[in-house]
């Protein structure tokens, strides 16, 4: 295979791959838009006096704290939930921030689970799958006796067109590496084994043309 062939394999597979992209998340818009217009999809704002359920934060002189290394938030938004937006002031580093997401009914496990983006200072966005979002448990911190004042969690927050296509680091990377050895791999499959189905391919194809011109004379 020639340099300017393996280009071509490049070329193709990453250009393969961004335009699924696109038309997966062109889709989750649109679906997002009509929830919105329709009221599927509402805002709805919450904090620690409004919400379901409240582990492992306790008020303490005043202001909330992380009693233990597993605080928890747990809300039952109505209708679907496809983004969540955190805003707090913490008084230290509050460890690993994440969020898991469920049906009604079932347990919460790390298969169903995402870690924020961080907007701003303090200002923290979960994106969700756009369906089977029911029920939502927000960690806020991961480690005792954080300090979060001014906690509010708004799910289902106003969402820029944007945001549907900007990829994640984790994400880019995931596009880069994997799309990358996808080439790769099938460009060793077509060195190696190229030749040999041409072959098996070629006599069926050559009979099927032989028989379509034998049909029209």
């Amino acid at each position: 295979m020639t340099k300017r062939d393996t280009l071509r394999l490049l070329a193709l597979f990453y250009g393969g791959v961004l335009a699924v992209i696109l038309v997966i998340d062109t889709f989750f818009l649109a679906c997002d838009a009509l929830g919105r217009a329709t009221g599927a999809i509402t805002t709805q704002t919450f904090g620690l006096s409004t919400a379901g359920t409240v582990s492992g934060i306790e008020e303490i002189e005043g202001a909330p704290y992380s009693v233990n290394e597993d605080p928890q938030l747990i809300l039952e938004p109505e209708g679907r939930a496809v983004i969540v937006r955190m805003e707090v002031d913490y008084g230290m580093d509050p460890g690993e921030v994440m969020l898991f997401y469920a049906k009604e009914g079932e347990d919460f496990s790390k298969t169903k689970c995402v870690y924020p983006r961080r907007v701003s200072e303090g200002v923290y966005e979960f994106l969700l799958p756009s369906f089977g979002v029911e029920v939502i448990r927000l960690d806020p911190a991961s480690r005792g006796g954080v300090r979060m004042d001014n906690l509010t969690v708004t799910v289902n927050a106003p969402r820029s067109v944007w945001s549907y296509y900007a990829m994640t680091n984790g994400e880019a990377f995931n596009y880069v590496v994997y799309t990358g050895l996808a080439a790769a791999a099938a460009g060793w499959c077509w060195i190696n084994f190229g030749d040999e189905l041409l072959r098996r391919w070629r006599a069926p194809l050559e009979r099927a043309m032989h028989l379509k011109k034998r049909g029209n004379t």
